[in-house]
């Protein structure tokens, strides 16, 4: 890892010494685009009807139906019928947007990538982008900790990865391309809950997982395991898995979602002044609009991402465990992370913020003295 020397390990230092006291902001609900790594399971011989694998009516569940009305841009994107024509049309429209989050991020990375090749000093940028390379190399350092030594080596890699994932996000979101596969359902009220098993863990232990029948399928031996659902925790924004009964990966935007985003766009802000932004937090855009939370849910897709998918990875913090989600914990998780714990650029929320961070240039999201706050 990276150490900071000079002015940016005096920032550090300022800016390590403020963050602790803004853990408790940890607690905030971790609601927003919670995901669950979660797959179908059956007994040998239990059958699903071919309709359901093909994306076609089943014709005795309108839950089967997939949707014919509203704007769907990308051919390879089913959406079920507990979707909405508006909902569909606001859903490919903040896919668009997630690219954008997605873009604005590879551009970045990018040109960080040119300074630390450069050895590119501070007092030799363009005045025109010095403040955004400014804000851009502090975001980096708060989610990633990669502080940067420009008068020595660096290692690219750390960089890359990331900047993969970015650039596969929005690949697959162009629209030119084609290339992004989901089903994705706007309710899941046809997962019905069954019972807890217990499945091992891959180390020697036990996770105690909850069982759902997926009602779609034919036969009653198909279960799905999520840790929650919408209909269960309705403040949940949504949650990705692949179905390995159908092969097909599916996301599901919960319906309380909707009214919050109120089909509001991202871009809708981004040409809003510092003055109107001002005391914003990172929660706070994330929850305006669909885009971030569809970002998130995107890099959870391993056909999207192959082995950069990401999780939710898991951190402790006074003796309790959560899931690295929101500015705070991520923050927490780029000061702490091991090869036990998991890295940042595997988190799901780490890409979702820096995306944010970087497209609303307009704010200092990792300022020592208010970090994740405009």
């Amino acid at each position: 890892m990276l150490r900071p020397t000079g002015a940016f390990k005096a920032l550090a230092r300022q800016w390590r010494s403020h963050v602790s006291t803004l853990l408790v902001l940890c607690f905030v609900a971790f609601a927003s685009a919670l995901s669950d790594n979660s797959s179908a399971i059956t007994s040998t011989g239990t059958l699903v009807n071919a309709g359901f694998i093909n994306g076609t009516a089943l014709g005795q569940d309108s839950h089967y139906l997939y949707k014919r009305a509203g704007t769907n841009s990308r051919s390879n994107v089913i959406y079920a019928s507990t979707c909405s024509g508006d909902e569909i049309t606001y859903l490919d429209s903040s896919l668009s947007q997630a690219k954008d989050l997605a873009s604005r991020a590879v551009t970045a990375i990018s040109e960080l990538l040119d300074i630390m090749r450069l050895k590119e000093q501070p007092e030799h940028w363009p005045s025109a982008s010095y403040t955004r390379r400014y804000r851009n190399l502090l975001l980096w350092g708060s989610l990633f900790v990669r502080w940067p030594d420009l008068e020595q080596e660096f290692p690219a890699d750390e960089y890359i990865k990331p900047l993969d994932s970015f650039m596969r996000v929005r690949s697959a979101l162009d629209v030119n391309k084609n290339n992004f596969h989901m089903i994705i359902n706007c309710y899941d009220n046809w997962l019905v809950y069954s019972h807890g098993e217990e499945f091992s863990d891959g180390e020697g232990g036990q996770v105690l997982s909850r069982m759902y029948h997926d009602t779609r399928i034919q036969d009653q031996n198909v279960y799905m395991s999520h840790t929650m659902t919408c209909h269960e925790r309705p403040s949940m924004r949504g949650y990705t898995w692949e179905n390995k009964f159908t092969g097909n990966e599916e996301t599901v935007y919960c319906p309380d979602s909707f009214p919050m985003w109120n089909g509001r766009h991202i871009a809708d802000r981004q040409s809003s002044t510092f003055a109107s932004m001002k005391g914003k937090t990172f929660e706070d855009v994330k929850e305006y609009a669909a885009a971030s939370t569809m970002l998130y849910e995107v890099t959870h897709s391993p056909k999207t991402l192959g082995d950069h998918s990401t999780e939710d990875v898991r951190i402790t913090y006074q003796g309790r465990t959560y899931p690295a989600y929101g500015g705070p914990l991520c923050r927490e998780l780029a000061m702490t992370f091991t090869d036990d714990i998991g890295y940042p650029e595997l988190n799901a929320d780490t890409l979702a913020l820096f995306g944010l961070g970087v497209y609303y240039s307009q704010c200092n999201w990792a300022n020592p003295d208010k970090p994740g706050k405009c």
